[in-house]
């Protein structure tokens, strides 16, 4: 299994809000807000140097992001990484005891490409995309 970090996703309350407050900090917009009405949040990318991050609001009171957020302020929350085979890779992470929290399907803001979410105690929640 090889893994390469995709993105680091950050959970906010308010895309513009975030999107401001990030270009204080020399980050830039690299992608359009996109909804993903499956997953109850919007989402844009943003871009320093070869770091990229995602910032991902909820648009829903039952979005797992809005729960995030109830704990408090915007943070960092998982770690995506890109990967070959999702289906391939879930079941060797499966292995070493890591729970997949959303089957594969497919992510409107990367472009239709399978993703998968699983945690881990230690770990946090991670996605894997489809390269």
């Amino acid at each position: 299994m090889e893994l390469k970090v995709h993105h680091i996703g950050y959970a906010v309350p308010s895309i513009e809000t975030a999107i401001g407050e990030f270009e204080s900090l020399g980050w830039s917009v690299s992608s359009e807000v996109t909804g993903d009405a499956e997953r109850k949040v919007r989402i844009v990318f943003m871009k320093l140097d070869n770091t990229c991050i995602e910032l991902v609001a909820p648009t829903a009171d039952d979005s797992p992001v809005k729960k995030l957020l109830q704990k408090g302020s915007g943070e960092p929350y998982h770690i995506c990484y890109q990967v070959e085979d999702v289906d391939a890779c879930v079941a060797e992470l499966k292995v070493k005891r890591f729970v997949l929290t959303k089957k594969p399907s497919p992510a409107p803001a990367i472009g239709g490409k399978r993703v998968a979410f699983l945690f881990a105690k230690n770990v946090g929640v991670i996605e894997l995309v489809e390269a």
